[in-house]
């Protein structure tokens, strides 16, 4: 026995042999400079970036940046643990914060308390590091939700995967309640602060078999916002009314009280100079609009042409409706127009052409600001039909006519893209052999002459033709 403790003293006080440093080769992945190696590392998967950060500090810290450049949260305990993390250290002590560009959240943070989080956040070692220093509202999903977006200095992207009825953001969430409670915010607050503050991008879906309408309470904390992406939404007239706490783009004022006209200038805010400075109308600052499954009730048809009036490039996916598919025409500046031809309303698209959408691409394809039109989910093209004129007025019953007539439309366009879209049963290797026999000039000839620009390709980006 006291061998065995002579023994264990032996070793405690025995001296620790250094460690030599390790010598890499000239041809090596770490002699590479580090945007050397993010350039790398942005091709692989995180299973591999995981890997090669446990080698050494320097690939630690450059893998760091890719793997967290875009977040998703597929529960609450992933946020949980998503904020501990964030709030371990500070951030001079973790310059991966400054890359996350993305984040997305796969829950229902309206969510009051989650049975889950209380059950396990013992386990996790959670201390009171959360400003709130509250057990209840630990358990809040939104607290979290709060706490998170104040460690995310450089996010550029939010998507809201799971957005419930219950969801409502307090006006102490919104951009211009932080602004005039000088909540983390200077005093002289300018255009360049808020563009700074502000989150690009924004996609908002609501949870599945729920429509939700669109609310200024869901906006009113990104600030200016560049592009929006809606799915399984709802747009009414209350929602392009109420723009409570949103900034207008035209005017750079935050409007305060949109029924009592009352606003707050920004300073240095580029304002245009055709806009009349007694403007009744909201402009928001959305450039790039996607609808996905969403509808536009017939009463907002009214404001689309003012709220969306920078809108200059919209998507139209999983179009449910003729009504919304008119919707377009609402919107007044729109360049560059992407329509899913797989939607509900296509399903007999050569079929119901001539009864259905030759008057509507007629009136589409005159509006002169529309510079490219992309069709996305493409099958007419597996008919492999030639177009061919109409033999009199009655000659509508065919589908080459029906494809002569939206040719012609089109003809009026600077630039028009298909999007092949092949059966799920041909694979990758497969499915150019379906397409490559086809005479794609005896197809397009409508287009011949008229100055407009076709390319078809596929979903993953290569080109079958362009001319």
């Amino acid at each position: 026995m006291k061998k065995l403790q002579l023994m264990g003293l032996k070793k405690k006080f025995s001296k620790k042999v250094p460690k030599e440093p390790v010598v890499y080769p000239e041809i090596h992945l770490v002699s590479l400079a580090d945007e050397i190696l993010t350039l790398i590392f942005k091709n692989l998967d995180k299973k591999t970036l995981c890997a090669l950060s446990q080698i050494n500090k320097r690939l630690q810290a450059v893998s760091q940046k890719t793997l967290y450049r875009a977040i998703r949260v597929s529960s609450t305990l992933k946020l949980l643990q998503l904020c501990r993390t964030l709030d371990r250290n500070s951030v001079e002590q973790k310059p991966w914060l400054y890359t996350i560009d993305s984040l997305q959240l796969d829950i229902d943070i309206g969510n009051s308390a989650n049975e889950f989080i209380s059950v396990s956040i013992g386990k996790l070692g959670y201390s009171s590091s959360i400003k709130s220093t509250n057990y209840k509202d630990l358990l809040n999903t939104f607290n979290l939700y709060k706490n998170l977006m104040t460690h995310l200095l450089s996010l550029n992207s939010i998507s809201l995967t799971q957005v419930s009825p219950r969801l409502n953001f307090p006006i102490e969430c919104s951009l211009y309640y932080k602004v005039n409670d000088r909540i983390d915010c200077p005093k002289n607050y300018t255009y360049d602060d808020l563009r700074r503050d502000s989150i690009k991008t924004v996609r908002l879906e609501s949870q599945d078999g729920i429509s939700i309408p669109l609310r200024s309470h869901l906006l009113w904390s990104f600030g200016l916002i560049k592009e929006l992406i809606l799915r399984n939404m709802n747009i009414d007239e209350e929602s392009l009314v109420d723009t409570r706490n949103l900034v207008d783009a035209s005017s750079g004022n935050w409007i305060i009280d949109p029924i009592n006209q009352i606003t707050q200038p920004i300073t240095g805010f580029p304002t245009i100079d055709t806009i009349p400075k007694h403007k009744k109308s909201y402009h928001s600052p959305i450039e790039k609009l996607t609808l996905n499954a969403t509808t536009v009730s017939s009463s907002a048809l009214h404001f689309l042409r003012n709220y969306f009036h920078n809108v200059t490039e919209l998507c139209l996916l999983n179009i449910k409706n003729l009504h919304d598919l008119a919707s377009i025409t609402y919107f007044p500046n729109i360049k560059a127009l992407t329509i899913d031809l797989d939607s509900k309303i296509f399903w007999n698209f050569l079929n119901d052409f001539p009864v259905q959408f030759d008057s509507f691409f007629s009136v589409l394809c005159s509006f002169h600001k529309i510079q490219t039109i992309t069709f996305v989910n493409v099958k007419f093209f597996n008919l492999s039909l030639i177009p061919r004129e109409p033999v009199n007025e009655l000659d509508y019953n065919s589908y080459k006519v029906s494809i002569y007539r939206l040719f012609t439309h089109l003809g009026r366009i600077e630039n028009v893209s298909f999007v092949l879209t092949t059966p799920k049963r041909i694979t990758a290797n497969t499915r150019y052999p379906l397409f490559m026999n086809r005479d794609w000039l005896s197809i397009l000839w409508p287009f011949v002459d008229t100055g407009c620009k076709v390319s078809i390709k596929y979903d993953e980006g290569s080109y079958e033709f362009e001319g």
